[in-house]
């Protein structure tokens, strides 16, 4: 049995030189490509992620809102009579209740696709742009408009 310990490296690298940063922990250019290339493969990932699995991240936010979210909500504006909007103070108290009701849904369905997809690498703003996610905007627009 041999108990000597080869390592040949790798063929034309000087021993103690990085390909990838400098010595004060900056990007070379090839670090730069490197790290360009994984961010953009890692936001492929992510968008065909995003397409399979948005409608899961909507349906537990819906399942959420509509098991939890919403009784909560009615239970706390129960003493209203919404049927009647011609009362001022009924008008303010439901304007409430749809503010409410639209950013809860929206901080849900935030949640649940973050929890669902992750953040995309380069934007982790994008989780706003997917389908549905302002639906409850235009659904807050359309019940101020009746």
């Amino acid at each position: 049995m041999n108990s000597e310990l080869y390592h040949y490296g790798v063929k034309g690298m000087k021993w103690g030189v990085r390909r990838y940063h400098n010595a004060d922990g900056t990007l070379t250019s090839k670090g730069k490509a490197r790290q360009a290339k994984r961010t953009k493969k890692a936001q492929k990932k992510w968008d065909k992620n995003t397409r399979k699995h948005w409608v899961e991240g909507y349906n537990k936010a819906a399942d959420y809102s509509n098991n939890n979210f919403i009784n909560k909500l009615n239970e706390k504006y129960k003493d209203y009579d919404f049927s009647d909007r011609t009362n001022k103070k009924t008008q303010k108290v439901y304007k409430r209740y749809i503010e409410e009701y639209v950013n809860g849904f929206n901080s849900i369905l935030e949640k649940s696709y973050r929890e669902v997809l992750g953040d995309r690498p380069d934007d982790p703003g994008a989780i706003r742009s997917l389908p549905f996610y302002n639906d409850a905007n235009s659904l807050y627009q359309a019940w101020l408009n009746n």
